[in-house]
């Protein structure tokens, strides 16, 4: 079945619920969910922000994977630090439209809140990590990896983590999506 809209592929869901995979068309029914959700207000959540303001719980987190990882590490004895999760609008887009989510919230009592001003992510620190599974998925290579300085070493380079800011000292042109 071809899409009516652009004459792309269509995802067929049930005899009447449709969708293309080439642009915005649908049939689907719509669902009002407004007087507990609210749309999505900033570019970039904290895990911190979606658990405080956007209901998020640990399930979640365990279902969706962080689109950046920023840290910082400092030494003494322990050896500790933070870590700092961020996830994309698009990423917590995707997610607070599945089923399970939209489960959580019909037993809502209290509705998401928008991210304060003063909370809005403005610009991401220099230590601001990708993941080398993400590298891989936008087209780089294992010795493109290689040449990279890595933020925290693991024997496999998928698992391994990149600082954001060493990326151009291996390709002039890079772009990963989110």
């Amino acid at each position: 079945m071809k899409c009516p809209n652009c004459a792309g592929t269509v995802k067929v869901l049930s005899q009447t619920a449709m969708f293309c995979l080439d642009c915005d068309w649908d049939n689907l029914e719509e669902r009002d969910f407004s007087r507990k959700t609210r749309p999505v207000d900033v570019e970039w959540y904290t895990k911190m922000q979606l658990k405080e303001y956007r209901r998020w719980k640990e399930g979640d987190f365990l279902r969706v994977q962080p689109d950046w990882i920023g840290g910082y590490r400092y030494n003494n004895r322990r050896g500790s630090g933070y870590q700092t999760y961020y996830f994309h609008r698009s990423t917590v887009e995707a997610h607070e439209v599945t089923p399970q989510f939209q489960e959580q919230v019909r037993r809502w009592q209290k509705r998401q809140l928008p991210v304060p001003e003063d909370e809005k992510i403005k610009e991401f620190a220099w230590t601001l990590c990708v993941l080398g599974d993400e590298l891989l998925k936008n087209g780089w290579s294992y010795a493109m990896i290689d040449k990279l300085p890595p933020y925290r070493q693991h024997k496999w380079r998928k698992k391994r983590l990149f600082r954001l800011c060493d990326l151009s000292k291996v390709s002039e042109t890079f772009r990963i999506t989110a």
